[in-house]
């Protein structure tokens, strides 16, 4: 299952860069996500911190983690009001209960109205 965490490439926000190097690291992430949580300041840096996390243990398959991030960064990205990073969490959060086998869960997560939250 592939999936998009919707970066700006033009990005020049310094966090993220770091996070998108951590994210796009096969052997050094933790030592990114490490130096990035060090700058983490705000509620928004946090829920990017979480994002980003969620997205990249989900990307090494590691379902309890990725559901760990998801579950700090949703209620954070509703705050700062990030609807298209907590459109792009609901959707992978879904994937994440399908393949526990929580149809019922999976069911909500995809019908998550972001506009109403």
């Amino acid at each position: 299952m592939g999936f998009s965490i919707g970066l700006n490439s033009q990005n020049k926000n310094p966090l993220e860069a770091v996070l998108l190097k951590g994210f796009l690291s096969a052997d050094s992430s933790e030592v990114y996500f490490s130096s990035a949580r060090k700058l983490v300041k705000t509620r928004a840096d946090s829920a990017n911190f979480f994002y980003f996390k969620a997205f990249k243990t989900q990307s090494l398959s590691q379902r309890d983690s990725a559901m760990y991030y998801f579950d700090r960064a949703i209620p954070l990205l509703k705050k700062v009001d990030s609807l298209n990073r907590l459109r792009k969490s609901y959707n992978q959060y879904h994937y994440l209960k399908l393949d526990q086998g929580n149809y019922e869960q999976a069911l909500e997560y995809s019908q998550t109205d972001t506009a109403a939250d």
